[in-house]
């Protein structure tokens, strides 16, 4: 962007001595322009700068996110969590229709052994999940022989 400079004969002019009026016009004008390019330097590396910084925080969280979801596995928690959820409701819920006088022992022994089994089938999904992720064997099992 050119700007445009004031004519020799402008209002305030050194009229005595035209050579001083022009050389203070052109340092104005080249002081002007070295503060507008300095201006504008700084301006594009501070926007290189945070663009960078930006990329590489943003590099560092995707990096963080993908190793937490490889640790702690909040997926596979919210499926089993699901299902478990769904197996309890529809038993809490079929004990619930039950008339008041036929809630008996036997009825509430039947509904401890669904919850029970619930928990135990999460139990053991969940365990079978951390076994498949990791390298060591359980302590009951013998390692197996090459044969």
């Amino acid at each position: 962007m050119a700007i445009r400079r004031p004519p020799a004969n402008a209002p305030g002019s050194l009229r005595d001595d035209p050579v001083l009026d022009y050389a203070l016009r052109e340092l104005g004008w080249f002081e002007f322009t070295g503060w507008r390019s300095r201006l504008g330097h700084y301006g594009i590396e501070f926007g290189a700068l945070v663009t960078s910084s930006v990329t590489v925080v943003a590099a560092g969280l995707v990096v963080f996110f993908g190793g937490l979801r490889q640790i702690f596995d909040q997926r596979g928690r919210y499926v089993l969590a699901a299902e478990a959820w769904g197996r309890l409701h529809t038993a809490i819920d079929r004990y619930r229709l039950l008339p008041p006088c036929g809630r008996d022992p036997d009825a509430r022994s039947q509904l401890l052994e669904r919850v029970e089994a619930v928990v135990d089938s999460e139990v053991t999904s969940w365990r079978a999940n951390l076994r498949q992720g990791s390298s060591v064997e359980s302590l009951g099992e013998p390692p197996q022989s090459g044969r």
